[in-house]
Protein backbone atom coordinates (compact mmCIF):
# COMPACT_ATOMS: atom_id res chain seq x y z
CA UNK A 1 0.00 0.00 0.00
CA UNK A 2 1.65 3.29 -1.29
CA UNK A 3 1.75 6.14 1.88
CA UNK A 4 2.06 9.97 0.87
CA UNK A 5 2.73 12.79 2.55
CA UNK A 6 -0.35 14.87 3.88
CA UNK A 7 -0.74 18.39 2.11
CA UNK A 8 -2.96 20.95 2.58
CA UNK A 9 -5.83 21.73 0.82
CA UNK A 10 -4.31 24.84 -0.21
CA UNK A 11 -1.09 23.53 -1.62
CA UNK A 12 -3.14 20.17 -3.03
CA UNK A 13 -6.26 23.19 -4.73
CA UNK A 14 -2.34 24.68 -6.14
CA UNK A 15 -1.56 21.46 -7.56
CA UNK A 16 -4.34 20.69 -9.39
CA UNK A 17 -4.96 24.11 -10.65
CA UNK A 18 -1.35 24.46 -12.32
CA UNK A 19 -1.34 23.93 -15.76
CA UNK A 20 1.89 21.97 -15.46
CA UNK A 21 1.46 19.66 -12.58
CA UNK A 22 -1.96 18.45 -13.33
CA UNK A 23 -0.33 16.58 -15.97
CA UNK A 24 2.18 14.78 -13.56
CA UNK A 25 2.09 11.68 -11.92
CA UNK A 26 0.00 12.33 -9.40
CA UNK A 27 -3.56 11.22 -9.27
CA UNK A 28 -6.03 14.60 -10.27
CA UNK A 29 -8.47 14.90 -6.70
CA UNK A 30 -12.11 17.26 -6.56
CA UNK A 31 -14.03 16.49 -3.28
CA UNK A 32 -17.40 18.09 -3.49
CA UNK A 33 -18.51 19.93 0.51
CA UNK A 34 -18.95 17.35 2.94
CA UNK A 35 -21.77 17.97 5.70
CA UNK A 36 -23.01 16.05 8.59
CA UNK A 37 -25.93 13.21 8.25
CA UNK A 38 -24.21 12.61 4.85
CA UNK A 39 -24.60 9.29 3.44
CA UNK A 40 -21.99 9.55 0.58
CA UNK A 41 -19.25 11.64 -0.32
CA UNK A 42 -18.70 12.30 -4.22
CA UNK A 43 -16.13 14.37 -6.36
CA UNK A 44 -14.17 14.24 -9.65
CA UNK A 45 -10.77 12.50 -9.84
CA UNK A 46 -8.82 10.37 -12.59
CA UNK A 47 -11.02 7.94 -14.49
CA UNK A 48 -11.13 4.73 -13.05
CA UNK A 49 -9.09 5.59 -10.11
CA UNK A 50 -10.04 3.87 -6.75
CA UNK A 51 -11.41 6.10 -3.97
CA UNK A 52 -11.39 5.41 -0.24
CA UNK A 53 -13.23 7.28 2.55
CA UNK A 54 -11.87 6.87 5.93
CA UNK A 55 -11.86 7.97 9.60
CA UNK A 56 -9.00 8.08 11.86
CA UNK A 57 -7.86 5.34 9.66
CA UNK A 58 -11.09 3.45 9.70
CA UNK A 59 -12.22 2.58 6.26
CA UNK A 60 -15.73 4.25 6.18
CA UNK A 61 -16.64 3.34 1.64
CA UNK A 62 -14.49 2.53 -1.14
CA UNK A 63 -15.57 2.80 -4.75
CA UNK A 64 -13.92 3.05 -8.63
CA UNK A 65 -14.29 6.56 -10.46
CA UNK A 66 -16.39 6.17 -13.70
CA UNK A 67 -14.41 6.44 -17.03
CA UNK A 68 -15.09 10.28 -16.64
CA UNK A 69 -13.76 10.33 -13.33
CA UNK A 70 -16.78 11.05 -11.36
CA UNK A 71 -17.54 9.56 -8.13
CA UNK A 72 -19.84 8.54 -5.73
CA UNK A 73 -18.99 6.50 -2.23
CA UNK A 74 -21.94 4.60 -0.44
CA UNK A 75 -20.64 5.43 3.64
CA UNK A 76 -21.44 2.33 6.04
CA UNK A 77 -22.74 5.31 8.41
CA UNK A 78 -23.44 8.84 8.25
CA UNK A 79 -20.97 11.30 8.33
CA UNK A 80 -20.91 13.45 11.92
CA UNK A 81 -20.87 17.39 12.14
CA UNK A 82 -17.35 18.34 12.90
CA UNK A 83 -15.52 15.11 12.17
CA UNK A 84 -12.45 15.16 10.33
CA UNK A 85 -11.78 12.61 6.91
CA UNK A 86 -9.43 11.50 4.70
CA UNK A 87 -10.94 10.59 1.02
CA UNK A 88 -8.01 9.43 -0.98
CA UNK A 89 -7.56 8.80 -4.83
CA UNK A 90 -5.52 5.94 -5.99
CA UNK A 91 -4.13 4.35 -9.20
CA UNK A 92 -1.66 2.38 -10.44
CA UNK A 93 1.83 3.82 -11.42
CA UNK A 94 0.20 7.64 -10.65
CA UNK A 95 1.12 8.82 -6.70
CA UNK A 96 -2.10 8.75 -4.54
CA UNK A 97 -3.19 12.49 -3.69
CA UNK A 98 -5.61 12.62 -0.32
CA UNK A 99 -7.79 15.38 1.03
CA UNK A 100 -8.53 15.73 5.06
CA UNK A 101 -11.62 17.58 5.55
CA UNK A 102 -13.71 18.65 8.44
CA UNK A 103 -17.97 18.14 7.78
CA UNK A 104 -19.63 21.32 7.88
CA UNK A 105 -22.63 21.80 10.23
CA UNK A 106 -26.03 20.44 8.93
CA UNK A 107 -29.21 20.21 11.04
CA UNK A 108 -30.31 16.77 12.48
CA UNK A 109 -32.94 14.73 13.69
CA UNK A 110 -32.28 13.30 17.02
CA UNK A 111 -34.06 10.23 17.63
CA UNK A 112 -35.88 10.10 21.40
CA UNK A 113 -33.98 7.06 23.10
CA UNK A 114 -35.08 6.05 26.33
CA UNK A 115 -32.48 7.59 29.39
CA UNK A 116 -32.76 4.24 31.01
CA UNK A 117 -31.89 2.33 28.41
CA UNK A 118 -27.93 3.96 28.97
CA UNK A 119 -27.06 1.56 31.39
CA UNK A 120 -27.14 -1.73 29.06
CA UNK A 121 -26.05 0.27 26.10
CA UNK A 122 -22.82 0.97 27.90
CA UNK A 123 -22.72 -2.66 29.14
CA UNK A 124 -22.95 -3.84 25.72
CA UNK A 125 -20.12 -1.58 24.87
CA UNK A 126 -17.85 -2.81 27.30
CA UNK A 127 -18.06 -6.27 26.11
CA UNK A 128 -17.74 -5.01 22.87
CA UNK A 129 -14.14 -3.73 23.58
CA UNK A 130 -12.99 -6.55 25.60
CA UNK A 131 -14.06 -8.20 22.29
CA UNK A 132 -11.90 -6.36 20.09
CA UNK A 133 -9.09 -6.50 22.57
CA UNK A 134 -8.76 -10.32 22.72
CA UNK A 135 -8.86 -10.56 18.34
CA UNK A 136 -6.43 -7.70 18.55
CA UNK A 137 -3.96 -10.05 20.94
CA UNK A 138 -4.90 -13.06 18.75
CA UNK A 139 -4.09 -10.74 15.68
CA UNK A 140 -0.60 -10.01 17.46
CA UNK A 141 0.37 -13.12 18.09
CA UNK A 142 -0.41 -14.74 14.45
CA UNK A 143 1.29 -11.46 12.68
CA UNK A 144 4.69 -12.88 11.79
CA UNK A 145 3.01 -15.77 10.58
CA UNK A 146 -0.02 -14.40 8.23
CA UNK A 147 3.36 -12.27 6.90
CA UNK A 148 5.15 -15.04 6.12
CA UNK A 149 2.03 -16.74 4.85
CA UNK A 150 1.64 -13.50 2.20
CA UNK A 151 5.34 -13.83 1.00
CA UNK A 152 5.63 -17.64 -0.16
CA UNK A 153 2.13 -17.99 -1.87
CA UNK A 154 2.63 -16.21 -4.86
CA UNK A 155 5.87 -18.33 -5.57
CA UNK A 156 3.80 -21.34 -5.30
CA UNK A 157 1.39 -20.28 -8.36
CA UNK A 158 3.88 -18.68 -10.54
CA UNK A 159 3.67 -20.97 -13.43
CA UNK A 160 0.25 -20.84 -13.11
CA UNK A 161 -0.47 -17.51 -13.07
CA UNK A 162 1.50 -15.87 -15.88
CA UNK A 163 -1.42 -15.47 -18.51
CA UNK A 164 -3.14 -13.39 -15.42
CA UNK A 165 -0.77 -11.64 -14.04
CA UNK A 166 -2.67 -7.77 -14.48
CA UNK A 167 -6.03 -9.56 -13.55
CA UNK A 168 -4.24 -10.48 -9.78
CA UNK A 169 -2.57 -6.96 -9.78
CA UNK A 170 -5.71 -5.39 -10.01
CA UNK A 171 -7.53 -7.37 -7.93
CA UNK A 172 -5.56 -9.19 -5.17
CA UNK A 173 -6.90 -11.86 -3.29
CA UNK A 174 -7.62 -11.05 0.58
CA UNK A 175 -4.95 -11.86 3.17
CA UNK A 176 -5.84 -13.46 6.18
CA UNK A 177 -4.52 -9.79 7.77
CA UNK A 178 -6.91 -7.72 5.48
CA UNK A 179 -10.27 -9.86 6.16
CA UNK A 180 -9.46 -9.46 9.98
CA UNK A 181 -8.91 -5.73 9.65
CA UNK A 182 -12.38 -4.84 7.60
CA UNK A 183 -13.92 -7.44 10.55
CA UNK A 184 -12.45 -4.71 13.00
CA UNK A 185 -13.51 -2.13 11.19
CA UNK A 186 -16.77 -3.15 10.74
CA UNK A 187 -16.78 -3.62 14.53
CA UNK A 188 -15.47 0.01 15.25
CA UNK A 189 -18.40 1.10 13.30
CA UNK A 190 -20.67 -0.31 15.23
CA UNK A 191 -19.02 1.64 18.09
CA UNK A 192 -19.48 4.54 16.30
CA UNK A 193 -23.11 3.77 15.91
CA UNK A 194 -23.55 2.77 19.96
CA UNK A 195 -21.70 5.95 20.72
CA UNK A 196 -24.13 8.09 19.04
CA UNK A 197 -26.56 6.91 20.92
CA UNK A 198 -25.25 7.37 23.76
CA UNK A 199 -24.86 10.94 23.10
CA UNK A 200 -28.23 11.09 22.33
CA UNK A 201 -28.67 10.08 25.78
CA UNK A 202 -26.86 12.12 27.40
CA UNK A 203 -28.56 15.32 25.61
CA UNK A 204 -31.73 13.68 27.09
CA UNK A 205 -30.11 13.93 30.63
CA UNK A 206 -28.90 17.12 30.18
CA UNK A 207 -32.64 18.72 29.72
CA UNK A 208 -33.82 16.43 32.47
CA UNK A 209 -31.01 18.16 34.83
CA UNK A 210 -32.16 21.81 33.95
CA UNK A 211 -35.42 20.51 34.55
CA UNK A 212 -34.43 19.69 37.97
CA UNK A 213 -32.36 22.85 38.85
CA UNK A 214 -33.98 24.47 41.61
CA UNK A 215 -31.68 27.70 40.29
CA UNK A 216 -33.11 27.48 36.43
CA UNK A 217 -36.85 26.79 37.60
CA UNK A 218 -38.83 28.92 40.06
CA UNK A 219 -40.92 25.58 40.77
CA UNK A 220 -38.60 23.25 42.01
CA UNK A 221 -38.20 23.36 46.02
CA UNK A 222 -34.91 24.01 47.38
CA UNK A 223 -33.78 24.15 51.64
CA UNK A 224 -31.36 27.29 49.84
CA UNK A 225 -35.15 28.75 48.71
CA UNK A 226 -36.71 27.97 52.22
CA UNK A 227 -33.63 29.49 54.22
CA UNK A 228 -34.25 32.55 52.20
CA UNK A 229 -37.80 32.28 52.72
CA UNK A 230 -37.60 32.16 56.68
CA UNK A 231 -34.77 34.66 57.19
CA UNK A 232 -36.22 36.71 54.62
CA UNK A 233 -38.31 39.87 55.25
CA UNK A 234 -42.29 39.10 56.01
CA UNK A 235 -44.91 40.08 53.98
CA UNK A 236 -45.90 42.84 56.37
CA UNK A 237 -42.45 44.23 56.29
CA UNK A 238 -42.61 44.28 52.70
CA UNK A 239 -46.23 46.39 52.31
CA UNK A 240 -44.38 48.83 54.31
CA UNK A 241 -41.87 48.85 51.95
CA UNK A 242 -44.08 49.00 49.17
CA UNK A 243 -45.76 51.81 51.08
CA UNK A 244 -43.24 53.99 51.51
CA UNK A 245 -41.96 53.90 48.18
CA UNK A 246 -44.92 54.26 47.03
CA UNK A 247 -45.64 57.92 48.88
CA UNK A 248 -42.04 58.75 47.62
CA UNK A 249 -42.98 58.04 44.36
CA UNK A 250 -46.75 59.79 44.59
CA UNK A 251 -44.53 63.40 45.55
CA UNK A 252 -42.14 63.14 42.88
CA UNK A 253 -45.18 62.52 40.46
CA UNK A 254 -46.84 65.88 41.41
CA UNK A 255 -44.00 67.64 41.99
CA UNK A 256 -42.64 66.99 38.37
CA UNK A 257 -46.15 67.90 37.05
CA UNK A 258 -45.69 71.48 38.28
CA UNK A 259 -41.87 71.78 36.79
CA UNK A 260 -41.03 72.78 33.33
CA UNK A 261 -38.43 70.54 31.18
CA UNK A 262 -36.68 74.00 31.05
CA UNK A 263 -35.94 73.62 34.47
CA UNK A 264 -32.43 72.07 35.66
CA UNK A 265 -34.90 71.08 38.76
CA UNK A 266 -37.37 68.68 36.37
CA UNK A 267 -34.41 66.46 35.53
CA UNK A 268 -33.22 65.75 39.18
CA UNK A 269 -37.29 64.80 40.05
CA UNK A 270 -37.34 62.72 36.93
CA UNK A 271 -34.21 60.86 38.03
CA UNK A 272 -35.37 60.26 41.56
CA UNK A 273 -38.93 59.32 40.47
CA UNK A 274 -37.19 56.19 37.83
CA UNK A 275 -35.15 55.43 41.02
CA UNK A 276 -38.34 55.64 43.08
CA UNK A 277 -39.82 53.10 40.75
CA UNK A 278 -37.42 50.34 40.19
CA UNK A 279 -37.68 50.10 44.10
CA UNK A 280 -41.10 49.54 43.85
CA UNK A 281 -41.09 46.85 40.71
CA UNK A 282 -38.19 45.38 43.08
CA UNK A 283 -40.57 44.89 45.96
CA UNK A 284 -42.89 43.69 43.78
CA UNK A 285 -41.30 41.34 42.86
CA UNK A 286 -40.04 39.73 46.28
CA UNK A 287 -43.75 39.97 47.51
CA UNK A 288 -44.51 37.59 44.02
CA UNK A 289 -41.52 35.64 45.28
CA UNK A 290 -42.91 35.27 49.13
CA UNK A 291 -46.63 34.39 48.31
CA UNK A 292 -45.50 31.90 45.83
CA UNK A 293 -42.62 30.09 48.54
CA UNK A 294 -45.97 30.17 51.00
CA UNK A 295 -48.46 28.36 48.52
CA UNK A 296 -45.43 26.21 48.43
CA UNK A 297 -44.94 24.95 51.25
CA UNK A 298 -48.78 24.86 52.41
CA UNK A 299 -49.46 22.60 49.02
CA UNK A 300 -46.65 20.37 50.55
CA UNK A 301 -48.29 20.52 53.86
CA UNK A 302 -45.63 22.19 56.11
CA UNK A 303 -42.29 23.27 55.94
CA UNK A 304 -41.32 19.49 56.93
CA UNK A 305 -43.14 18.60 53.70
CA UNK A 306 -41.75 21.10 51.47
CA UNK A 307 -37.94 19.88 52.82
CA UNK A 308 -39.10 16.32 52.31
CA UNK A 309 -39.87 17.05 48.66
CA UNK A 310 -36.66 19.30 48.26
CA UNK A 311 -34.48 16.02 48.87
CA UNK A 312 -36.19 14.24 46.30
CA UNK A 313 -35.67 16.73 43.54
CA UNK A 314 -32.00 17.64 45.09
CA UNK A 315 -31.39 13.22 44.94
CA UNK A 316 -33.13 12.99 41.82
CA UNK A 317 -30.87 15.89 40.26
CA UNK A 318 -27.31 14.67 41.90
CA UNK A 319 -28.45 10.99 40.41
CA UNK A 320 -28.68 13.06 36.51
CA UNK A 321 -25.35 14.82 37.23
CA UNK A 322 -24.32 11.18 38.29
CA UNK A 323 -25.27 9.65 35.07
CA UNK A 324 -24.01 12.79 33.27
CA UNK A 325 -20.38 11.94 34.23
CA UNK A 326 -20.66 8.38 33.64
CA UNK A 327 -22.13 8.42 29.95
CA UNK A 328 -19.41 11.37 29.35
CA UNK A 329 -16.41 8.64 30.55
CA UNK A 330 -17.92 5.96 28.56
CA UNK A 331 -18.03 7.88 25.46
CA UNK A 332 -14.60 9.24 25.69
CA UNK A 333 -13.41 6.11 27.12
CA UNK A 334 -14.59 4.36 23.63
CA UNK A 335 -13.39 7.34 21.24
CA UNK A 336 -9.81 6.73 22.88
CA UNK A 337 -10.60 2.94 22.27
CA UNK A 338 -11.53 3.48 18.71
CA UNK A 339 -8.49 6.00 18.35
CA UNK A 340 -6.33 3.11 19.33
CA UNK A 341 -7.84 0.20 17.50
CA UNK A 342 -7.22 2.36 14.03
CA UNK A 343 -3.28 2.71 15.30
CA UNK A 344 -3.30 -0.68 15.48
CA UNK A 345 -5.10 -1.01 12.25
CA UNK A 346 -2.22 1.64 10.03
CA UNK A 347 0.67 -0.79 11.69
CA UNK A 348 -1.08 -3.97 10.56
CA UNK A 349 -1.25 -2.51 6.59
CA UNK A 350 2.15 -1.21 6.76
CA UNK A 351 3.74 -5.04 7.64
CA UNK A 352 1.51 -5.84 4.49
CA UNK A 353 3.20 -3.09 1.95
Amino acid sequence: MKKTILMSVGLSALLLSSPVLAKSSHVSLNVNPVTGNQTNVSGETTKLATIKVLHNKTLLGKGTASKKGAFKITLKVPIKNGWKYTIQATKRDLAAKKYTVTALYASTKTDQAQSNNYQDEIHDLQNTIVSLQSQLNDLKNKTQQATTTIITEPSNNTDNSSNNSDSNDSNPAPTANQKKIEDLQDQIQAMYKQITTISQNMDQVRTSINKNDPNLNSDIPSSEKLDEYNNGKSLDSLDKDLSYWNSLATDANKKLNQLSPNDNEYYVVNSELNKYNDFIKGVNEEISYYNSMTKAITDAGGQAGYLKKAKNYSDQYNSLNSQLSDLTKQRNGLEDKINSLSAQIDTLEKQQD
